[in-house]
This record gives structure tokens, sequence and C-alpha cells, in this order.
């Protein structure tokens, strides 16, 4: 029988997560820290993104150097890697992550051996193609990829929906290709778990997992209600842009102009409004606290897959949240101070009323027992791939 304690684990990520700057880093994280306490030997590959601090002496831990990882910052670089992805008829979203220092770090991180490789991301899902890997890989499925170009594509302008439309088509390709060359497949959420079954990808090598999120420290004393209505995420995410920019076109005029709306998190001081009644904070310190500090949490989400971190986090601390449908998705047992609502009428009503609500609602375990299913299932998945031939 298979034991993933001792067991040599490779995990092969975009960007190192330890700084969990947004919610695809904490995801991964969780990964690598439940791996770890069960007591594999995990080692880490990842670029660091551009501008953090120094790197910890960290053995585990193998660097392919300084990358810039979002889109907006990268500059002339998106040109090169929209280039090279013509060229080489790849998508741009594996491109930008493809080059010989990730080849080199990973090749450092396997020289002694590993039991498992871990694909985290379809973004990084190119290296399945090197020779000599572990034979028994797992892919990390955070999003249906494919599924969430198509959305992107039909929101955007005429260019935004040629060069997404085409990343989606080559993308469908490379998930399936990933499903026949992993031994198994992690999703986030049942419609991601469908879409690679519809994709060919048998159904008995897909586990649905469910992710936890970060555990905030709710001992501390709660911080005084600051805001009226709180918004947190990576808003330099395409998928988070559209939500926000939903919120604030259609929802926004439909709520009290006495009120304060702060928006969290790396990309909110770039949004362009200038309303009075918007705080627009940047990246905050403590997230859990920021969210205790809200009446209210909302959670605008308009496309997607995968599962919304913010969600799960905003549903742990207790707080009201109003959400649309798909901000819910892959979360089946969702408290009841959670509140759905699709139109932007309804959304501000719901928030309205979430502000002076109690949160009586709340379920103090909720939190903890996804936790435990998340270790529980991971087991499972790699009791499932150790035993493979």
């Amino acid at each position: 029988m298979f034991s993933l304690s001792g067991s040599r684990v490779v995990f092969a990520t975009t960007v190192l997560p330890d700084e969990r700057a947004n919610g695809g880093e904490i995801c991964s994280q969780e990964f690598i820290d439940v791996l770890r306490d069960i007591g594999a030997d995990v080692r880490v590959v990842g670029y660091e993104r551009v501008g953090r601090g120094p790197l910890q002496s960290d053995p585990s831990v193998y660097s392919a150097g300084p990358w810039f990882i979002e889109m907006a910052e990268a500059g002339w670089r998106r040109i090169l890697w929209l280039a090279r992805a013509f060229i080489t008829h790849a998508p741009f979203t594996q491109t930008k992550f493809k080059g010989t220092a990730y080849v080199r770090a990973l090749r450092n991180a396997l020289r002694d051996g590993a039991d498992i490789l871990i694909i985290d991301h379809a973004h990084i899902g190119w290296i399945a193609g090197l020779p000599d890997l572990p034979t028994r890989k797992l892919f990390i499925a955070h999003n249906l990829e494919h599924s969430l170009y198509n959305s992107i594509a039909q929101h955007g302008s005429i260019a935004k929906r040629a060069i997404y439309g085409r990343v989606a088509r080559l993308l469908e390709t490379k998930e399936a290709a990933l499903g026949v060359e992993c031994k198994a497949i992690v999703t986030l959420s049942n419609a991601d778990r469908d879409g690679f079954a519809r994709l060919g990808v048998p159904t008995d090598k897909i586990t649905v997992i469910d992710l936890p999120g970060q555990a905030f420290d709710l001992s501390k004393p709660a911080p005084p209600k600051s805001y009226d209505i709180g918004l947190i995420g990576s808003w330099q995410w395409e998928v988070n842009r559209q939500g926000i920019r939903w919120f604030l076109a259609e929802v926004l005029p439909h709520l009290p102009n006495d009120l304060s709306v702060a928006i969290a998190g790396s990309g909110s001081e770039t949004l362009l409004t200038t309303d009075p009644r918007l705080l627009k904070l940047g990246r905050v310190p403590d997230a859990g606290q920021f969210m205790r500090a809200c009446r209210a949490l909302a959670v605008p989400t308009v496309v997607g897959s995968g599962i919304q971190l913010k969600t799960i986090e905003g549903i742990s601390v207790g707080v009201p949240m109003v959400v649309t449908r798909l901000a819910l998705r892959g979360i089946n047992d969702a408290p009841l101070h959670v509140r759905t609502a699709q139109t932007s009428v309804e959304f501000a009503k719901a928030l309205t009323e979430a502000m002076t609500s109690s949160p009586t609602d709340a379920d103090p375990h909720w939190a903890s027992r996804r936790r435990e299913r998340f270790r529980e299932t991971l087991l499972s998945v790699f009791e499932k791939i150790g035993d493979a031939t």
C-alpha cells in the first residue's frame, strides 16, 4: 500500500505561492501545507513574482527566477508571448510560463527522483511533454480553463474575442491531453468535473475536492465596523475585473448614497471610478480582519469556473454576504448568512438588508469541517494514484 508520508512530491506551479498574493496562490499553498502536514517531502517549483522580497533560504523551493505573472504588468512582453504563441500554435497562457529557466528548476527538483509530480494549473501543463518525468502525475485544475476563456471572450472587444477564443480552443485540446497523461485530476467544483468528463477524461480519474481557504484567527478581537460593504479579490485578473465592473456599473447606482464601499486587493487602486462612496484600499495586511470590519460582503462574480476562495473565506468569518449564483459554484452547504442575488437590483437590495442583519445564522464549524474533508479527500486521491502503475 502506497504511503504519502515520506514520499517525494514535486509540486510544479506557475508562481511560488508562499506570499498568497491571490486566490490561485492561496489554493496552491493549501495543497502544499496539507501534503507537508501529512508527512510528504514536497519540493516546490515556480517563478518568483517580480518585485517580491528575497526568498527565505529553503532547500525545498526551486525558483525559476523572477517573472511577470500578471498580464497587466508585463508590458511589451505580452506582445512577445502572443507572437510566440501564434508561431508555436500554443495558448499564450502556457507560452508565458514556458522557458529554459523553468525546465532547469524542475530538473533540479527531480534530480534525486520523485514519487509523484503534481502539475498545478493548466498554465504549466506544457511540462507534461518533457521526457523522463515520474509516471505518477496528478493534475490540479484550478479552473476548467478552456470554458473560462470562452466566457471571457464573450464579454470582450472584437480583439479580445479573437485572442481569448483562440486560447479557449487550444486549451481544450491541452486539458484533454492532461487527462490522458495524468493518473488523476483534482477539480474544485462538480461543474469542472463534468467539463473534464465531456473532454473524454474517465470519471474514475476525476476527484472533486472541497478547498478550505485560509484559516483565519477568529480568536482575535473583531475590529470595529469601519465599512458598510466590502469586496476583496485580485482585481488584476480579468475574470474578477469583469465582476467588479458589473458591480460598479450596475449595482452601485442602486445602493444608498450615504454608505461606504471598501474594495481591497491588488488592482483595486487602479479601478477607474470616482464615486465618493468607494474606498480603494489595495492589498490589505490581514484579509480576515478586513472582512470582519465590514457590515456586509459582496462577491459579484459574473464569469468563471473552479471555485471562489473569496466566497469560502467570507463564509468562514461569519459576516453577512451577498453573492451571485456563480460565486457559490462548488459550495453546496452555504450557511444561512449567505444570500444569493442575480440581477443588479436584487443584489443591491440584498446588500442593503444584509448590512443591518445580525450574523446569527453563521456556522462557526463550517470552515473546520471543510478543512477536514479537504485533507481526507486529498489522502484518498494519493492512495489511488500511488498504487497505480
